[in-house]
């Protein structure tokens, strides 16, 4: 694609883009001249019928070297040396046949004129995007790259899904844990956790795809440990437009954490009922209730100081 755009832009032009105006306009005129010396030297053979007619080639080339200034400059100069040689201007002139004669040729060079610089501004467009994007393609990669470095060496789980639920990225943690990569090749969440966990994990992803931060906590399957209960995060991806491409997923194993602190991870999401909810199957009969919220708030507390 880079090949055929760098083509094009030296088939169509301007080969002089870069220079400046006065090497662009001199080489238009130069050009001009070579051709009206060639006209002039071949009217023996040619004769003085429709003498601006070859001439177009003229304002094709001026449009080529130089752009649309050049060669509307050309187009100019061409009618008024063709006057001066091929008639007998003011006197003896058959003014109506010569004047559509140079009409009928400006209007064949303006258009020569304008197609060239129309398809000129398009691969000028299209080289200009092609180079935006590869600078763009260069620093992704060089953030991909600092990315992966970073997160390779959190301990954490990190990955990260688009919007068709597909794994585009996973740190070292994500695909120890996995036993696999899950985004080489890339593969759909449900392929890599199950159908049944898929279903479990399905309206967390949606509320997620709607723009949601999301925190739950669940079972994660360790490639060598089986299950183990996790504190998960999704966080969403916005476009600069604002629509969602995706989401991270940030996990932690939370399976030898104590009950306290377990509560307290889900304390983070739950609210006040669902937490008292919880607590039945975490903390003692006689340790439910309020003391037993404020203990897990406590161990919350010491947990996020833990983590700073």
């Amino acid at each position: 694609m880079n090949e055929h755009l760098h083509l094009g832009v030296r088939l169509i032009g301007p080969r002089l883009r870069d220079r400046p105006r006065w090497a662009r306009y001199g080489a238009a005129l130069g050009f001009v001249v070579a051709i009206a010396g060639a006209r002039t030297a071949l009217t023996p053979l040619l004769g003085t019928q429709a003498p601006l007619l070859p001439l177009i080639f003229g304002v094709f080339v001026a449009a080529y070297v130089g752009g649309l200034g050049p060669a509307l400059l050309a187009l100019l100069v061409t009618p008024l040396w063709a006057t001066v040689w091929f008639t007998k201007w003011p006197n003896g002139t058959p003014s109506l046949r010569w004047g559509a004669h140079v009409t009928f040729f400006i209007v064949i060079g303006a258009l020569v004129s304008l197609l060239m610089h129309e398809l000129q501004l398009a691969y000028a467009r299209q080289l200009k995007a092609l180079r935006e994007a590869e600078a763009s393609a260069r620093e992704s990669r060089d953030s991909a790259a600092q990315l992966r470095l970073v997160t390779d060496h959190l301990p954490i789980l990190i990955s990260y899904l688009d919007r068709e639920e597909i794994f585009r990225f996973a740190n070292a943690a994500y695909r120890e844990w996995l036993d696999r990569d899950p985004s080489d090749p890339p593969t759909p969440l449900h392929e890599v956790f199950g159908e049944a966990m898929y279903a479990e994990r399905q309206p967390y992803v949606q509320a997620a795809l709607r723009g949601e931060l999301v925190r739950f906590e669940g079972t994660t399957p360790h490639a060598r440990l089986g299950s183990r209960a996790c504190e998960i995060t999704y966080v969403p991806e916005r476009a600069p437009e604002g629509a969602v491409r995706g989401f991270y997923v940030m996990a932690q194993d939370i399976t030898r954490a104590s009950p306290s602190r377990r509560i307290a991870a889900r304390a983070r999401t739950a609210p006040e009922a669902h937490l008292r909810q919880c607590l039945r199957w975490v903390v003692p009969a006689e340790h439910r209730g309020q003391p037993a919220v404020a203990l897990c708030l406590r161990e919350r507390r010491v947990l996020e100081g833990d983590r700073l």
